[in-house]
């Protein structure tokens, strides 16, 4: 991960031989997460942390946190006579392609933060983890988070070893209750009732709400439908759907009640086979996030339907049309 020129490493002797300590290592912290914001010191051998990387270079121990690994790897260490700024160590790395992505930061992280975006540069091929340890080395604070944070790139959930491309947008969603207890989260197989599902959201704090209703239309493409059936592996599909919710209360904070429904069985033309409402305290993100929700119910739910014409029938999944 970290070499060493014979020059550091002559110094380092140099410096432990004088002050008696032959423990010494190279305690390496990176600060501002990026190479130009890098701070470094010599630490103790007893300073080791559970969570640092320790290599050794030139027979020196090197400490390196394990938030500033992503920074160092092919760094050199070397020390420096003559320099505007006195003598000194000094980290020198061969430029990598840069991958610049733009991360997003919701709720608490936003706050902590103190801004909503922040851009990064990651070396070709860097992950949503090497993005999150570059943000958590800006923004310590936020590191404690790290086993709550969900990630998103685009409208889709990604894990963190996912490469980041170039231009991405990466969400960072911090721990959430999983939804509100009054959320409502259903595969059924009865009618659904528009008005029933206004009511699951209703909140004294909302000053607006939005209903979405997907109802089954007559034909498809110029063929007319008989009817629809529909299929849904359930337990999944409500885990889905609780997912959506969740990540709709990170995004849109303003959120007072969510509820997504969605039927299967035979439907006949002009029947609901989905319903989403959303409360809100303002009326624009209730329409957002209500949008939000079907789009990405469509594309990740697990429900399947058959449509049924008069000359044949046909599977359409995940959600078709």
């Amino acid at each position: 991960m970290v070499t060493m020129t014979e020059t550091a490493a002559k110094k380092i002797s140099e410096l432990k031989l004088e002050e008696g300590k032959p423990a010494w290592g190279l305690r390496i912290r990176i600060v501002g997460g990026g190479c130009s914001g890098m701070s470094y010191e010599l630490g103790w051998e007893d300073q080791q942390s559970p969570d640092d990387k320790v290599v050794e270079a030139q027979g020196i121990k090197v400490y390196v946190d394990k938030l500033s690994v992503p920074y160092l790897e092919g760094s050199e260490i070397d020390y420096v006579e003559n320099n505007m700024m006195g003598a000194g160590f000094a980290i020198k790395k061969d430029a990598d392609p840069a991958v610049r992505v733009r991360v997003r930061l919701f709720a608490r992280y936003r706050e902590a933060a103190g801004r909503e975006r922040i851009e990064i540069d990651l070396p070709e091929g860097g992950t949503v983890e090497s993005a999150w340890s570059a943000v958590a080395a800006r923004h310590p604070e936020l590191a404690r988070f790290r086993p709550f944070t969900l990630f998103a790139v685009g409208q889709e959930y990604v894990e963190p070893d996912h490469t980041l491309a170039p231009g991405d947008e990466l969400c960072l969603f911090p721990p959430v209750s999983g939804g509100a207890p009054d959320d409502v989260f259903r595969v059924v197989g009865e009618p659904l009732s528009p008005d029933a599902v206004a009511r699951e959201v209703d909140h004294p704090g909302a000053g607006g709400v939005v209903i979405f209703s997907g109802v089954v239309r007559n034909e498809t493409g110029g063929r007319p439908v008989k009817f629809l059936e529909y299929e849904a592996h359930a337990p999944m599909a409500e885990a889905k759907m609780r997912e959506i919710g969740t990540a709709i209360r990170a995004r849109w904070p303003s959120i007072k009640r969510v509820a997504m429904l969605h039927r299967v069985g035979r439907l006949e033309i002009g029947e609901a086979s989905v319903l989403i409402a959303v409360s809100a305290a303002h009326r624009q993100e209730a329409f957002e996030a209500c949008k939000y929700a079907i789009d990405t119910l469509k594309r990740t739910v697990p429900v399947w339907k058959k449509e049924h014409f008069e000359d044949g029938e046909v599977w359409v999944g995940l959600q078709g049309g």
